[in-house]
């Protein structure tokens, strides 16, 4: 990964401009940009605060999918080598995200019992804590930040990408699958004991 994503955002346009919806439901004028592209340590305010207000706007149902995390949590990310986050935003406003996980030797990924991982952890890029604000839902930018991913593995010298995904996130499930991911396991997640699919994808 080069050194300048770590010093800088570095956006590019968003393929589904067109698509996207403000607040108010209306269409996106053309002087109205959405972007996607890598965070840094800067956004981590921004970052925060969209978390906790989509964890927030979640059913009492859909709160398993996603947990609370402090803002230690993601200065902690962000100084991590290989590590980054992938951010969508509308009229500069971070309006989406997902975190990306670059395992080590020295620490390694928690794979759950059973599972054969498709490849040693220092070649796996994980995709984990992905989340929309609720006005922007149904935007394709799941599948935008799937390929912002991408890019970003590839960058990084991985050659695997993983994601798990509770099998009733059907949403999630179906955006991964669209995207060439193919389904290696059904496990249980020891942390709370409940199911998750192990998605993978080979680069």
């Amino acid at each position: 990964m080069p050194d300048t994503l770590k010093l800088k955002d570095h956006w590019f346009t968003c393929a589904h401009e067109g698509l996207v919806r403000k607040f108010d439901g209306s269409a996106l004028e053309a002087h109205e940009p959405c972007a996607i592209g890598f965070l840094n340590a800067a956004s981590i305010d921004a970052v925060v605060a969209l978390h906790e207000e989509v964890w927030q706007g979640l059913a009492v149902g859909e709160k398993g999918f996603m947990q609370q995390k402090p803002a230690a949590y993601f200065k902690t990310h962000f100084a991590k080598a290989g590590h980054g986050i992938v951010g969508i935003r509308h009229n500069g406003k971070l309006v989406a995200k997902s975190m990306i996980i670059a395992p080590s030797i020295s620490e390694p990924y928690t794979w759950h019992v059973g599972v054969t991982p498709p490849a040693p952890d220092t070649q796996i890029s994980v995709l984990q804590g992905v989340c929309v604000a609720n006005a922007y839902r149904g935007n394709n930018f799941m599948q935008e930040m799937i390929s912002g991913w991408k890019i970003f593995a590839a960058q990084s010298g991985k050659t695997h990408l993983v994601a798990e995904v509770e099998p009733e996130n059907k949403h999630s499930l179906d955006n991964f699958l669209a995207a060439g991911f193919s389904a290696i396991a059904t496990a249980i997640d020891a942390s709370d004991n409940v199911p998750v699919h192990v998605l993978a994808l080979k680069l």
